[in-house]
């Protein structure tokens, strides 16, 4: 075991140095990350080698159970561990990034008063410089009555702190109980009263924890979100969950900002979108109790009392004509119409607003209708029949075509949809379908929590669907998937033609007649589309597999593969385009070059090599010869990051014999500058001068900007070795001309990767050090351990010519890391 002495973070100041110091306790230690996990084992720890190697190669503070485990591997005395936890503790309470202010994203910076600050009880927030304050809460019911004591019980949460009350921990209040029992329309009602002492914003995220057919939103997935609603640029996300968690905290500190949390699935969902810093409140609504979150008031709400739930009926925006109707109308008649709705809000507000739209019902006949829909007298024990018989009593009295839209809605496998995806499922026009979206929103049996956006209450969903599923037969439901799925594949290749323009020779885009598609003004108005409805894609692509719908899943695992790779999506492309049986075997040459592609940006060199083999196999039973090409030029790219030359530079060249017979004059510019980047390194100067030379020929006429920058780092590594920096040009403009021109992470990588490449040969090493740090930010926002790699080297090259031989040293180590977890 090494020594460890000397390596203790008791002065790290900020995140980078805890982390740095972690590092050295790791060189310290001697143990490799294979080693150290064997003892962690041993130690009853866990301390899987990914994960490690990630968490030291971040800006990020690691979570403290890793700390723990890492310091406890390393051999650390006991007194030595509470140091170490202790300097974590005092790191995490900042924020938990603990990083300086200057690693906050521009647009984020906080006042601090100068001098010695007040005790945070009597300090006033600080204003943050937020470029966005969300107003994201759903309207307010004007009918909301009863909840008295749980709306107190929330509002006593609200800032103000009392005596006796913890200043020095964030408020969460967790309303939990049954489906309909009026969870969220509680914590919607309560935010809207407290919102004007929370003045840097209000969000609410919907984490879908028991939406019928939709998969609970995953915490990283949600954190993104809420920090774009923040204002935060989608460049400057993290890649991971614990660094978007920190950041979010870091945000939030010094700022009154309401939270609400709704339909969560657990604990671990909500934590990471918990504020770490007094000032702010969160509200969460949950099917059962989250007794993980000790510090969390409780709030269980059962069915209403008698009394409230007859208020429901006797509420003036409930009957805004008074309540003349009800004259006559026993106390106990209506607890009886109460009772029959199970006493749920959800089938209360139903009741009541069917009542209202039948001016010449009595409550007697409410009632009898009511009675009509139980299959056996009314139980305030059985909720789900209550609820039910309200939303068939509701669904008798639409029109027939109202009936169906609502029906086929159901059908929808996402969470929530707009009029077009709608209109898709009907068969109808937009402005034909509209209106009767309209209709069920006045009928209660739809809710529009933003414009244009409709979703359904996890209950009336499940009627939806139910009564589709009686009603309409096999053949029409399976009719309104098609139309649903023709319209996503449409309109995702249109806007993907929109945002990625210069992508479309690869991807088979499917442009069938049918209904109208909406019109994308832009790239800004398309990628704002494929934002929103990403999650709606993926989950009708899911569905597609047990709808016998193959050809739909390849079409939007071809169309969405760029844009779910410049998300930082990876996963997500690799597991929605896999087979039924989770593999990663497909029918055409294409979607396991894809596959490929994705392994190899993650560092899965050998599962990589796996697809392009499969690939190039079916490309040539099929006589696909571009497949063949693209599937040569995967193998070259994963031998190169594998260090296997001679086999990466036999592919490219057998992918350029391939590109001349078939006369593809840009695969050729790309299969020669990978022969020339081969013989380069096999030290064959005259044959790599020769590939680019001809490159250079071909860029102009079948190239774009990036091609010519790949050109110009070949010739600047040709030209190093001979000190011919002067036939080296920095391509600066035509670099600038690439970022700009395709938005795509890989490709920004690739730019400031090649620049610091160009500015290094021409001994421009602080220019270096900008853009292979440039590279390394973007490369762990993606999730690419072989362009993390690359970036490290590069950074160690440029430190070592400048003579600082230990910065030079740090991050060789850390490109080692990377690449041995690699394989």
């Amino acid at each position: 075991m090494g020594d460890h002495r000397g390596t203790a973070p008791q002065e790290a100041s900020d995140a980078v140095a805890f982390v740095a110091s972690l590092r050295r306790l790791k060189d310290a230690s001697g143990l490799t990350y294979r080693q150290l996990e064997a003892r962690a084992a041993r130690l009853g720890r866990t301390l899987p080698p990914s994960t490690l190697a990630g968490a030291l190669n971040r800006v990020s503070l690691p979570r403290a159970e890793l700390v723990a485990a890492l310091v406890h591997a390393c051999g650390c005395s006991d007194e030595e561990r509470r140091a170490w936890l202790a300097v974590h503790r005092r790191l995490s309470a900042g924020g938990g990034l603990g990083v300086r202010a200057a690693a906050v994203p521009r647009g984020f910076a906080r006042f601090a008063a100068p001098g010695s600050e007040p005790a945070a009880s009597d300090r006033p927030p600080r204003q943050p410089h937020l470029p966005v304050v969300p107003a994201q809460l759903p309207a307010d019911s004007s009918a909301f009555t009863g909840r008295l004591a749980e709306l107190q019980q929330i509002l006593s949460l609200g800032p103000g702190f009392r005596p006796g009350q913890d200043t020095t921990a964030i408020a969460i209040g967790v309303i939990d109980g049954m489906a309909g029992v009026g969870k969220t329309t509680l914590a919607v009602h309560a935010a809207h009263r407290l919102a004007p002492d929370f003045p840097h914003g209000r969000l609410f995220v919907d984490l879908h924890g028991c939406t019928q057919g939709v998969d609970p939103v995953d915490p990283a997935t949600a954190l993104a979100s809420v920090l774009r609603a923040l204002g935060l640029p989608k460049e400057g996300i993290p890649p991971g969950l614990d660094e978007r968690a920190a950041l979010y905290r870091t945000l939030l500190t010094g700022t009154r900002t309401l939270v609400v949390l709704d339909n969560a699935h657990s604990e671990s969902q909500v934590i990471p979108l918990l504020p770490a810093a007094p000032g702010s409140l969160v509200l969460i609504t949950a099917r059962r109790r989250l007794i993980g979150l000790p510090d969390a008031r409780h709030i269980s709400l059962g069915v209403l009392p008698s009394a409230e739930a007859i208020s429901v009926f006797t509420h003036p925006f409930t009957h805004p004509s008074g309540t003349g109707r009800l004259a006559g109308t026993t106390p106990e008649r209506l607890a009886e119409v109460a009772d029959l709705c199970g006493r749920l809000p959800l089938a209360l507000r139903l009741a009541a607003a069917r009542l209202q739209a039948r001016p010449a019902w009595t409550v007697d006949d409410l009632a009898v209708r009511l009675a009509r829909h139980h299959d056996r007298p009314a139980e305030s024990g059985n909720p789900r029949r209550s609820v039910h018989a309200a939303l068939d009593l509701s669904y008798r009295h639409l029109t027939p075509e109202q009936r169906r839209t609502y029906r086929l809605l159901g059908l929808h496998p996402g969470a929530d949809l707009d009029a077009h995806a709608a209109a898709a499922l009907t068969g109808t026009p937009v402005a034909h379908t509209v209106p009767l979206l309209d209709d069920l929103v006045d009928s209660h049996l739809l809710t529009e929590p933003a414009p244009g956006r409709y979703r359904f209450h996890v209950l009336i969903r499940v009627h939806a669907m139910t009564t589709a599923n009686a009603e309409d037969t096999e053949a029409d439901r399976r009719a309104a998937l098609h139309r649903l799925f023709d319209h996503y594949a449409r309109t995702t290749s249109a806007a993907m033609d929109t945002v990625y323009p210069y992508d479309t020779a690869r991807c088979s885009r499917g442009r069938a007649a049918g209904l109208s598609i909406p019109f994308f003004h832009g790239p800004a108005e398309a990628e704002t589309w494929l934002d929103t409805e990403v999650e709606n894609l993926l989950a009708a692509a899911a569905h597609a597999t047990p709808e016998g719908r193959p050809r739909h899943i390849r079409h939007q695992t071809a169309v969405l593969h760029r844009h779910l790779r410049t998300r930082g999506r990876c996963s997500d492309a690799v597991t929605r385009g896999r087979s039924p049986g989770g593999s990663d075997r497909a029918d055409r040459p294409d979607a396991l070059i894809r596959f490929g592609e994705i392994h190899y940006k993650l560092g899965r060199y050998e599962q990589g090599l796996r697809c392009f083999r499969q690939a190039v196999d079916l490309a040539r039973a099929t006589e696909d010869r571009t497949g063949e090409l693209y599937a040569l030029f995967g193998f070259g790219h994963v031998h190169r990051a594998l260090g296997r030359y001679p086999e990466s530079t036999d592919h490219f060249s057998r992918g350029l014999d391939l590109a001349r017979a078939t006369a593809n004059r840009k695969a050729e510019l790309f299969a020669l500058i990978g022969v020339g980047h081969g013989h380069l390194v096999l030290g064959r100067q005259e044959a790599a001068a020769r590939c680019f030379a001809r490159a250079r020929d071909l860029v102009g006429t079948a190239g774009d900007d990036l091609d010519n920058l790949s050109v110009l780092i070949g010739w600047g590594d040709l030209h190093r070795p001979q000190d011919r920096h002067q036939e080296a040009p920095i391509p600066v403009e035509p670099a600038t001309r690439a970022t700009r021109g395709t938005g795509d992470g890989d490709d920004e990588i690739e730019v400031h990767a090649g620049l610091g490449r160009c500015h290094q040969v021409s001994g421009r090493h602080q220019h270096a050090l900008t853009c292979h740090r440039t590279a390394l930010t973007l490369a762990t926002k993606h999730a690419h351990p072989g362009d993390q790699a690359r970036a490290h080297d590069g950074l160690a090259q440029a430190y070592q010519a400048l003579g600082h031989h230990d910065r030079a040293r740090d991050h060789w180590r850390s490109a080692l890391a990377i690449l041995t977890l690699s394989g």
